[in-house]
């Protein structure tokens, strides 16, 4: 289990679509079962040769830290405990991880069965290639507040979007030397 990005970076196929880097991972891991996440897209499955998809969940709040630990805790315990196929286990991880996101909590059997979110559909537009260009504003004057900037367009990019940092693109001086560039 690993996200676009590190299966680009572990095959060595950057431009690989998804479908050709689970097969990539397969083939050089000997994994029978690969599962990329790809954010707003959800999650692909390669399981026996065969591939599909899960959709990511809506939750009324994004949280980062912890939500790749408890997709991979809600997929464990279902493909590998209560040995569900694979691709019931990414989508089960998938609201379970959802579920996580807007509560803060690891979601019990009973507390997923319960709980209904509705899936992500990226629009036509996104999936056709459009990356939105952001504008990363911040301040970068001490150590956390660089460290911030810095994190903030690494996972941005990460995510495919284009980001446009001053700091990094235009970088530090006077006002007349910055403001020309920054705008």
């Amino acid at each position: 289990m690993l996200n676009r990005h590190e299966a680009a970076l572990l095959t060595g196929r950057p431009d690989a679509d998804a479908t050709a880097l689970a097969r990539a991972v397969a083939a050089q891991s000997g994994a029978t079962v690969v599962v990329i996440k790809q954010g707003p897209r959800g999650a692909l499955v390669l399981e026996a040769g065969e591939v599909g998809s899960v959709p990511a969940y809506q939750s009324p709040r994004v949280w980062k830290i912890g939500s790749g630990d408890t997709f991979a805790a809600h997929f464990a315990v279902r493909w590998m405990l209560q040995e569900r196929s694979a691709m019931e286990s990414a989508d089960l991880a998938s609201q379970g991880t959802a579920y996580y996101c807007g509560n803060r909590g690891f979601a019990s059997t009973d507390e997923l069965d319960a709980y209904h979110p509705t899936p992500v559909i990226p629009s036509a537009r996104y999936l056709g290639g459009f990356a939105p260009r952001v504008y990363l504003a911040g301040p970068f004057f001490s150590l956390a507040q660089l460290w911030l900037v810095e994190q903030a367009r690494v996972d941005l990019r990460a995510m495919g979007l284009s980001v446009f940092s001053p700091y990094h693109d235009v970088g530090q001086g006077s006002a007349e030397d910055v403001v020309g560039p920054d705008l």
